[in-house]
């Protein structure tokens, strides 16, 4: 046993995944997530029939960040402009980003994708997966990618073209993880969701061309969701700055930030307004407006399913765009912390340090 911890614990292993894996299953308390007969308390009632239970879950994950803010859905009735022009009047901080990017003088359009990189993106499908609605397993469309990727590339150009994102690739399976706490209270319970495989492709080829464009703009302090960057050097930051400042005579306070409901409170609206703030011309802010519109999601326990219910804020865990629209959204607050902190942000946690002599 001990060689065996070693060898996956060691510096040569070459596995951070691998590290962190063998480790967490000595130290973590959290119990096994299973979706098997779960229990409920709610309004100080048993909940045991697991049709109820998928119930329960699917109205506390669509409707628990429904109250955060005002209402910013975006649904038939809104199109880009009145979405563009009500936040343009009443948010300063579009106001502040149209400000940064004047000085930076590029804008960014979809570009039409090729068959092989389509091919790749079959490829590198994880067949490990849990499948989405469809049925359709990635597994099946990996071992046809010679095949089917000229009907997929027709597809996905396509959409990029006409700025619609497809409906039925739109309909997330929600699996509820606990997370920790009491297993019969819902609010213990993560919501991941489950897409079809061939959303994958198409979120995929999406979150590639708009990266290009965003490291250009992004903040130096964002070091989540990032190439090049990662926990560990948004941590060698942190404690190498306040080393000097120690070693310097200087005192340190820091402040040590965890977002609630960060991801789930996304208001769609007022994220489109910043994309076109940030340069995205109409037919490239045209295409996320039509992937966040008509969002459904519904809440599947083995065989058990609940009915399909409309999404209205957030970008649920599961969605490969998530965590690139999470930076987005944030990247302009970090430009402003800046001039007074020093920050370190990873996802929804954020750090900020003083240091002086007083």
């Amino acid at each position: 046993m001990n060689i065996f911890l070693r060898s996956k614990c060691s510096a040569t292993s070459g596995s951070g995944k691998e590290f962190w894996e063998t480790v967490k299953s000595l130290i973590s308390n959290k119990s096994i997530n299973k979706n098997d007969n779960i229990i409920l308390l709610t309004n100080e009632n048993v909940v045991t029939h697991q049709d109820k239970v998928a119930t329960v879950f699917n109205d506390y994950f669509t409707n628990m960040a429904k109250d955060i803010g005002s209402d910013d859905c975006i649904n038939v009735y809104v199109n880009l402009p009145s979405c563009v022009t009500k936040h343009d009047q009443q948010h300063d901080r579009v106001k502040n980003i149209k400000h940064f990017m004047e000085t930076f003088g590029e804008h960014f359009y979809f570009h039409d994708v090729s068959i092989d990189v389509v091919k790749s993106h079959l490829y590198n499908l994880k067949t490990n997966k849990a499948t989405g609605y469809d049925t359709l397993p990635a597994k099946l469309l990996k071992m046809g990618s010679n095949i089917l990727c000229n009907q997929i590339c027709y597809l996905l150009n396509m959409s990029l073209t006409t700025c619609t994102f497809p409906s039925f690739l739109k309909y997330a399976e929600i699996c509820p993880i606990h997370k920790k706490g009491n297993n019969l209270d819902v609010s213990n319970y993560r919501p991941v969701s489950i897409l079809p495989s061939m959303s994958k492709i198409f979120e995929k080829e999406i979150v590639n061309q708009v990266s290009v464009y965003f490291e250009k703009v992004f903040s130096p302090y964002i070091s989540g969701f990032r190439q090049r960057h990662s926990c560990e050097t948004v941590l060698l930051r942190l404690v190498e700055n306040i080393k000097k400042s120690i070693e310097t005579g200087k005192v340190v306070c820091v402040v040590l930030m965890d977002l609630s409901r960060a991801f789930d409170c996304i208001p769609y609206q007022l994220f489109i307004s910043k994309l076109r703030a940030y340069g995205l011309s109409q037919s490239a802010c045209e295409l996320f407006l039509s992937y966040y519109r008509d969002r459904k999601q519904r809440v599947k326990l083995g065989s058990i399913k609940s009915e399909w219910e409309n999404v209205y804020k957030g970008a649920a865990q599961g969605f490969l765009m998530g965590p690139q629209s999470y930076n987005v959204f944030t990247n302009d607050m970090l430009f402003i912390l800046e001039d007074d902190v020093d920050v370190y942000n990873y996802a929804d946690d954020n750090t900020f340090v003083c240091s002086g002599y007083d």
